[in-house]
């Protein structure tokens, strides 16, 4: 029996498209910003059991909404992604993602707050790890992880935090 999840990455421009490559393609790519929902499947072992997992890496443009929740639809979890030098990108977790993916996302999809050091967003004020923290409480995110793609600092980390977290919960598995 395959064990599958879905995994649908949001925020705003933070560097969350840089952090799902390198996991997905396991070195650090140049910058990017998507303009378009696009999907990867790779395996995740957690707890010696391998997952396959379909990693929907969404645009946050708002002209490309619609096509963004239409991932949302089949998500196990979502990763919700702000840049800790972002106040901005850090106050729409709650003004913006956590609406938006808890209106048109399943009701028992898991939720993991990902602080990314996403330097070229630098912005000013830092969010500190317990406002991360406190959000995270607030949001009911299973977990926050900062991480940093340039030298895969907790990248594995996101994902396997991710991953746990629908294993845990109610949903089936497929075959």
């Amino acid at each position: 029996m395959i064990i599958s999840r879905t995994l649908v990455a949001v925020g705003d421009l933070c560097g969350k498209t840089c952090v799902l490559l390198t996991y997905l393609k396991e070195e650090f790519p140049q910058p990017q910003v998507t303009y378009f929902s696009k999907m990867d499947i790779t395996d995740v072992e957690v707890k010696g059991q391998v997952v396959e997992v379909h990693v929907w890496d969404t645009c946050s443009k708002e002209r490309f909404k619609h096509a963004r929740i239409i991932c949302y639809k089949s998500a196990d979890v979502f990763l919700i992604f702000f840049s800790i030098y972002s106040r901005t990108s850090f106050e729409n977790v709650a003004k913006e993602w956590i609406p938006e993916v808890k209106n048109h996302g399943p009701s028992d999809a898991a939720v993991v707050l990902v602080g990314t050091h996403c330097q070229w967003v630098q912005e000013g004020s830092s969010v500190t790890e317990d406002e991360a923290r406190i959000m995270a409480k607030k949001i009911n995110a299973v977990d926050y992880i900062e991480c940093k793609a340039d030298n895969k600092f907790n990248v594995d980390k996101v994902f396997v935090t991710a991953v746990e977290a629908t294993l845990t919960g109610t949903k089936k598995s497929k075959k």
